[in-house]
């Protein structure tokens, strides 16, 4: 810009409001009073003086990104635009960086990103500043929320079509949100960061838009793309950049490759697993969404006559099981992906039935663990929680029985003694597990089968009786210590007898009849073993307090 002064003195000109740190060029001549011409031209150039930055960097209140809070503190990036070189006033040095006026670090001054470690609670402002030899600008500054305030705005897809962007984002579905900030920069040629400051476009509350090439300005294939939302108390949500990948608008999903399909637990159901479709690079990659699964009863000729039809977010997940289908009973599965917009071509078609056959089912806790006849429990080591809990009730079931017996014998403190032993805990994946059933430890080890265990079931009430022989006598001893030995003996004697034969009798029938409702034939035998020796020793114990009462 030129700018021309006329004066009427042969001594100086001030001339006000130039530009700090800036060169100009003078040029000078002169005209005699009267005169007609000017006489040749003398020029200069000149600097003005530095001075610090005179204006702040920009900053928006969306300018920010975030991960996820560990350990008390969580990963924010925030952004700026750099200062106009007309307000830096000497050479840039460097910008400083401030989180609740404490300095965080220092950039370059080519630089629009910092990246911090927030704590998350509370709300904490970030500030930014320019800085040259003669000083520092103002600071500008935006609030990082607490993360308990942010709005979870999940995942941001872009995807081309002529030169047009169609974005395209999920998470806000619940949320009382009322704008968008649209958001993009410039890419560095290596790496998914910005180069330049982020452009900030308020748009109303949705969930897709369309930015056409004007309004961006330049190639799209150098820009990346973000989304932040605005709740009602006006806090965004920091920007979710797009995926990495870029999709092409409408383009076909490809077809879903290496599907198969294996009988799975609970009963009566089927898992299908498929290979997941992955983002290539230099393809007309089309945005997986959705999987579709297709399936029917008994196909014919890979065909059928009703198709059932379920649909899964595609976000990481490539494994889902059927449940709920008819036993003895062919199925036929298809997948298929979705985009936003396309359905693509159905996997081939695979066949297979539920695994439902051969075994019995314990219904547990709302809990079903379904046992094949022959399998083992290393075969069923993915159900031993399950396993044990359904013995832990078969035996529970018996030694609550038991503990009645006894309690008619050796009085209420047998009953005590019945209850605080229940509800053990089973399931130890490997090499078998151990179920605690009132007071008792039924051990199974991990190659015997159903058909093993059962076989062993006809000792349990003989180790019951034993065992609850034994813990009256113990009763009995310990009485005779604290009240005397003829008490003792007299108290022994006959609370410890009743207790072991009512105890481990009782206890004996009742706990085959309680796992036999629990488990079928097979558990029943285990059960009564289980139930018999819980129920004596509870038996026992009791025989022996009340022994020592006597004793006492």
């Amino acid at each position: 810009m030129v700018r021309t002064y006329i004066v009427n003195t042969d001594i100086s000109l001030e001339v006000c409001n130039l530009v700090p740190a800036t060169n100009y060029m003078v040029d000078i001549k002169i005209k005699p009073l009267g005169g007609t011409y000017y006489s040749n031209t003398a020029d200069t150039d000149f600097e003005t003086c530095h001075t610090a930055p005179s204006l702040a960097p920009h900053m928006e209140a969306s300018g920010y990104s975030r991960g996820y809070c560990a350990y008390g503190y969580r990963p924010v990036v925030v952004y700026w635009e750099k200062i106009n070189q007309k307000y830096h006033n000497g050479p840039l040095l460097e910008y400083n960086v401030f989180m609740d006026d404490a300095e965080a670090g220092t950039r370059g001054p080519q630089e629009v990103s910092s990246s911090l470690s927030i704590p998350c609670e509370g709300q904490h402002s970030v500030s930014v500043r320019g800085c040259n030899q003669q000083g520092c600008s103002p600071k500008a500054s935006i609030l990082i929320p607490s993360y308990r305030e942010k709005v979870d705005l999940q995942k941001v897809v872009m995807e081309q079509s002529s030169g047009d962007v169609h974005l395209t984002w999920f998470g806000t579905e619940n949320e009382a949100i009322t704008a968008v900030d649209i958001a993009w920069c410039k890419m560095r040629p290596a790496g998914f960061k910005c180069k330049d400051g982020i452009h900030i476009l308020r748009s109303e509350n949705a969930n897709s838009i369309v930015l056409h090439q004007e309004t961006i300005g330049q190639d799209i294939d150098d820009y990346l793309f973000g989304v932040a939302a605005i709740n009602n108390r006006n806090i965004s949500s920091g920007v979710t950049w797009q995926d990495e990948c870029r999709y092409i608008k409408n383009a076909v999903p490809p077809a879903v490759q290496h599907v198969s399909l294996l009988p799975s637990f609970p009963n009566n159901s089927l898992t299908i697993s498929w290979a997941p479709i992955n983002c290539e690079s230099g393809t007309n990659n089309a945005y997986i969404n959705q999987y579709q699964i297709i399936y029917c009863q008994q196909p014919k000729e890979n065909t059928c006559d009703k198709v059932f039809m379920v649909r899964i977010s595609a976000w990481g997940i490539t494994q889902y099981t059927l449940r709920d289908l008819m036993p003895d009973v062919e199925y036929g599965v298809m997948v298929r992906a979705l985009s936003l917009t396309k359905e693509g071509p159905q996997s081939k078609m695979i066949t297979g039935r539920p695994n439902n056959n051969g075994g019995f089912t314990v219904d547990l806790f709302c809990t079903e663990l379904s046992l094949e006849a022959n399998d083992t429990w290393n075969d069923i080591s993915a159900g031993g929680d399950a396993g044990g809990e359904a013995g832990s009730e078969a035996g529970g079931e018996a030694g609550e029985a038991g503990g009645e017996a006894a309690d008619e014998a050796g009085g209420e403190a047998a009953d005590e003694a019945g209850g605080e032993a229940g509800g053990g805990n089973g399931g130890e994946a490997g090499g078998g597990f151990t179920v605690d059933l009132f007071c008792t430890e039924l051990s199974i080890e991990a190659n015997d089968t159903w058909n093993d265990i059962s076989a062993e079931g006809d000792d349990g009430g003989e180790a019951g009786s034993e065992a609850g022989g034994e813990a009256g006598e113990a009763g009995g001893e310990a009485a005779d210590e604290a009240g005397g030995e003829a008490g003792g003996k007299a108290g022994g004697m006959s609370s410890g007898e009743a207790g072991r034969q009512a105890g481990g009798e009782a206890a004996d029938e009742a706990g085959s009849e309680a796992a036999d409702e629990a488990g079928g034939e097979a558990g029943g035998e285990n059960g009564g073993e289980a139930g018999g020796k819980a129920g004596d020793e509870a038996g026992g114990k009791a025989g022996g307090e009340a022994a020592d009462e006597a004793g006492g």
